[in-house]
């Protein structure tokens, strides 16, 4: 493995971890974003997985800066192992991830660090954006901050609401005090912070047993600009799993569990829902002293109807699917169904107004 560390002993406050496969013509725009922060403690570790040696390493060798490290695997690392590899390479006193599919925001990390530096034992969440525009807003000066218990961010998980969704650490959607990485390996039952079904959920799961509090701030950390979000070409594993894409399948064949033993217990067992894959990371890296809730039937089951129905409507197959999903609402009794029905119906409502709102802005 090569790679090209140019640091000082001394790490940055920052460790940006970007790892990447086989997306050479979209990892420049992230690599960009970060280097064009007004913070400048940072480093970049960009781990290339890609199955041709040349391209990544191409666009970084164009983007010259003693901060961004480079890494080479094999090009056949799974996703966590990908993951992994860059957060074993990094120095940093913060840590977040950035997808090459995003960006940072302008002058997000200048923004993010006066909120780090006041809660060192805290996980700082931000929402996952999708811009409206090119040209991408940054934070506000005044952040908007919000606490929350970890427990009350698994109990929202748990329920699968609209308020999990925007607060949860994802590795995608947070930044992370190094020293809670470290306990969390430590800690971990496979040996990864990354760990597999889901690395971004998995990193969550074991650091929400493991800190203090958590706080998020409602602004815009990181984003994906709409030439990204609208290619032609998939960059979404959860968008490529309810499209039943042969890549999804592919993916699947690299996590060292059985398909069997990742539904196993879930209500709608199909592996093209992606929340039985997350209920399966909950239930193997939560271990918060004290706490041990369980997933709320008619919340899981409404969040999979609301995920069918964005299949359907991208004109996925989703048959064998609503099979399941009818035989799951039989089976919890006529309280639990009307539960979930309300639910999906308000949900439901809820995105139509959210996209609507959203079409405004623009």
């Amino acid at each position: 493995m090569q790679s090209n560390p140019q640091m000082p002993s001394a790490g940055p406050f920052f460790s940006i971890l970007l790892p990447t496969r086989n997306r050479s013509e979209i990892v420049g725009g992230a690599i960009r974003s970060v280097m064009e922060q007004s913070e400048s403690d940072w480093e970049l570790v960009v781990s290339d997985n890609d199955e041709s040696p040349e391209k990544t390493r191409d666009v970084v060798a164009a983007n010259p800066d003693p901060r961004i490290r480079y890494l080479r695997t094999s090009g056949q690392l799974s996703m966590h192992h990908n993951w992994e590899n860059a957060l074993k390479a990094a120095r940093g006193t913060w840590v977040l991830v950035l997808e090459d599919k995003q960006r940072l925001a302008p002058k997000a990390l200048r923004f993010l660090r006066s909120v780090c530096a006041r809660n060192p034992d805290s996980l700082v969440s931000y929402p996952f954006v999708i811009a409206p525009r090119e040209d991408l807003v940054s934070p506000r000066d005044e952040p908007r901050e919000r606490r929350f218990s970890c427990e009350a961010v698994v109990g929202e998980f748990c329920r699968f609401s609209p308020l999990y969704w925007d607060i949860f650490p994802r590795a995608l959607t947070s930044c992370t005090p190094r020293h809670l990485l470290d306990r969390a390996r430590e800690r971990s039952s496979t040996g990864f912070v990354f760990s597999y079904i889901t690395p971004d959920y998995a990193s969550g799961f074991q650091l929400l047993s493991l800190a203090r509090d958590l706080v998020h701030l409602d602004e815009p950390v990181i984003v994906v600009p709409p030439s990204v979000h609208q290619a032609k070409k998939t960059y979404s594993n959860g968008q490529a799993s309810m499209t039943k894409q042969p890549s999804y399948e592919r993916f699947l064949d690299t996590i060292p569990v059985s398909r069997e033993e990742m539904l196993s217990g879930c209500p709608i067992p199909s592996v093209f829902l992606w929340p039985n894959l997350v209920i399966h990371d909950f239930r193997h890296h939560y271990r918060r002293p004290g706490h041990t809730p369980s997933i709320h039937r008619a919340g899981y089951q409404a969040q999979c109807l609301m995920i069918l129905l964005q299949a359907k409507l991208w004109g996925t197959d989703i048959r064998p699917e609503l099979r399941l999903a009818w035989k799951s609402l039989l089976g919890g009794g006529p309280v639990s169904a009307l539960h979930t029905a309300i639910l999906f119906l308000w949900r439901s409502l809820r995105a139509v107004a959210l996209r609507f709102l959203n079409t405004l802005r623009r």
